[in-house]
């Protein structure tokens, strides 16, 4: 079953622009599918899967003429998983300046590697988009209010990779899979990461800290690291789409907390199978922590599917008052608190020295006026 992403319309307003694109996303959530689709009804179109040493040995030698006969007379050029070429960036440099009539799109499964094998090649030469799995609003789409209304329970604790979602009975096994011979193995590759034991443990004390603010030295203490470490593990987990940090927003005042953040996970699905707990969300003991995560991560999906030219923070100050998100965009302030129940909640006093435009509560009634309405 094919289920459309938000993005590829996205993807599709800037082919044949005489830019390469590139495809982020972790592993497993349908870059390869997505790309497919894209050439699916297109005769001149061609696909190489470079995690195959077949394709991958194709792009050398890397002369003109060489290209010429890999590419042929295709409009559309896939390179898949395009991080495992050698010298990648050398190779899209000179399709792009080369075949400035052909739109060569590359894919791959961590900005970190494949950022840092194209860098100042492509300066100018690229549009960047990225996949997560499934967000809600897509399933929404596809499914309609009241279908995905009853996938709910199953989301907020089991996620949206979409082979997950797809094979909802097999979920469980299938995302521990996932996160011990994909995620967790990418990370211990591209990383160079030799103690996975550390990574794991990371990750775990994030998974139970979901909606708290994360103190560095606070981990490292706990997991007996040093502070350098824990952030660039933190970094690596990020450039490989498995969390996010959200940083707090402050206007200098001095009772505000300034280099603070939160650490969200992407997928839902992802956290409780680091933690590896699948109990129902209706009985779970953290079901304000993986709300808060699911509403923040829909926001972020959102504002990356349509390239959305909004920043978004979490507000704290050193009286503890707190706003769980805060959206900003052409210097217009809205302001959200994410409750389970409809409580009715006073804007904190510390805060109306902004003026947002807005102050409104995120529950568990009117979500989908935000996550989905925002998306359309």
């Amino acid at each position: 079953m094919f289920i459309h992403r938000i993005v590829e319309s996205q993807i599709k307003r800037y082919f044949f622009k005489r830019r390469a694109i590139i495809l982020y996303g972790a592993r497993q959530t349908g870059k390869t599918t997505l790309v497919k689709h894209l050439i699916k009804n297109n005769e001149k179109s061609i696909y190489f899967n470079a995690d195959l040493i077949v394709d991958r040995e194709l792009w050398h030698p890397k002369s003109v003429n060489y290209l010429q006969t890999i590419i042929k007379e295709n409009e559309l050029v896939i390179i898949d998983e395009a991080q495992n070429i050698k010298d990648i960036g050398l190779v899209l440099k000179i399709l792009v300046d080369n075949f400035p009539d052909k739109q060569i799109i590359a894919t791959g499964s961590s900005s970190f590697d494949l950022i840092n094998k194209t860098g100042e090649s492509l300066t100018g030469r690229k549009w960047v988009f990225n996949l997560y799995p499934f967000s809600y609003t897509e399933i929404y789409n596809e499914f309609g209010v009241y279908k995905t209304r009853n996938f709910l329970d199953f989301i907020l604790v089991y996620g949206m990779y979409p082979e997950a979602f797809l094979n909802m009975e097999d979920a469980e096994d299938i995302l521990f899979d996932l996160v011990n011979s994909y995620l967790l193995k990418d990370i211990l590759i591209w990383g160079r990461i030799r103690r996975s034991d550390k990574l794991m443990n990371l990750l775990r004390l994030l998974a139970y800290q979901t909606g708290n603010v994360v103190s560095y030295n606070k981990l490292a203490n706990e997991l007996d690291m040093d502070i350098v470490t824990v952030k660039n593990y933190i970094d690596l987990l990020e450039k490989c789409f498995i969390v996010f940090r959200l940083p707090t927003y402050s206007g200098n005042l001095s009772n505000e907390l300034k280099k603070s953040r939160k650490i969200y996970f992407w997928d839902l699905g992802i956290r409780n199978a680091v933690i590896e707990d699948f109990t129902p969300f209706e009985i779970r003991q953290d079901k304000g922590q993986i709300w808060e995560n699911f509403i923040v991560s829909e926001f972020m999906k959102n504002n990356s599917n349509l390239k959305a030219a909004k920043r978004l923070y979490f507000w704290r100050n050193k009286d503890k008052s707190e706003i769980d998100l805060v959206e900003l965009k052409n210097n217009e302030i809205k302001a959200f608190e994410i409750k389970l129940k409809k409580d009715k909640i006073r804007i904190p006093a510390g805060f109306k020295r902004y003026k947002p435009k807005s102050f409104e509560t995120i529950n568990f009634s009117n979500f989908e006026e935000y996550l989905v309405n925002n998306a359309m």
